[in-house]
């Protein structure tokens, strides 16, 4: 009788253990199977951060070239304010001023980032050097939308109104690219409906007295201010974009 039993045992013993066994193997291939899934995920992410940061930084190079054209050309613009000697106003004066005044904001995204930069994912990032530049990055790009958010509302509550009482504001080219994204096909309908035509030149084009004021020289120059604040903010952003680009690329290689 207490043989049956040890036999009865012994082979409970076995079922047991290979039953134990066959659940910590299925957890094991769960957690391997979870495991591989996440770092897929992981890497996808990482992925559309470098093709985020590819398109970011095309157009913050675009926006720069921009904002430095507009400061040279305030620049220029307080070259002939600044001559004591200055005679009748030349036309390349208010062409120094339409480029001064036309801007573009950045047209950034920040998809891919706001998943990386969250903590669980960070976490998951082999080189803490690229984790802390992905935030610093993140954070440049925010502060160029910010700072051209200020550019913009200096314009419109205080550089635009003085703006339009001292010129014309038809004799600039500033809503000019409205028609440059028109078809051929529009411009001859717009013609034919006789909406499309010429701004006859005033003779009061510009308040010479207005414009060589103290008033519009500090306007002019708080103008300048900001956007080299504009223009700064670009460029720390594109500086950090980039060491992140070449840190978020040598992890992608590692992980392949």
């Amino acid at each position: 009788m207490s043989r049956i039993n040890n036999i009865e045992w012994r082979r409970i013993g076995i079922e047991a253990a290979a039953i134990v066994g066959s659940i910590l193997l299925a957890f094991w291939i769960d957690a391997w199977w979870d495991d591989r899934n996440e770092q897929r995920a992981i890497q996808d992410t990482l992925l559309s951060l470098e093709l985020e940061i590819e398109a970011n930084l095309v157009n913050l190079q675009s926006v720069f070239f921009n904002v430095n054209e507009s400061i040279l050309s305030i620049d220029s613009a307080l070259r002939f304010l600044a001559d004591p000697e200055q005679g009748q106003t030349p036309d390349s004066f208010y062409d120094d001023i339409a480029r001064a005044y036309f801007y573009f904001g950045p047209d950034t995204t920040a998809f891919a980032f706001e998943v990386v930069v969250k903590p669980e994912i960070l976490r998951q990032i082999n080189d803490p050097k690229l984790a802390a530049s992905i935030k610093r990055a993140y954070e440049d790009v925010e502060d160029v939308d910010q700072t051209f958010a200020m550019l913009q509302r200096e314009y419109n509550e205080r550089q635009a109104p003085t703006l339009a009482q001292l010129f014309i504001v038809s004799d600039f080219g500033w809503y000019g690219q409205v028609g440059n994204q028109l078809v051929s096909s529009q411009i001859d309908e717009l013609r034919e409906a006789g909406v499309l035509r010429a701004t006859p030149r005033p003779r009061f084009t510009v308040d010479e007295q207005g414009v060589r004021s103290k008033k519009f020289w500090n306007l002019l120059y708080i103008w300048k201010a900001q956007n080299l604040d504009y223009l700064i903010a670009n460029q720390t952003a594109q500086k950090h974009l980039r060491e992140t680009l070449d840190l978020l690329q040598s992890e992608l290689r590692e992980r392949n």
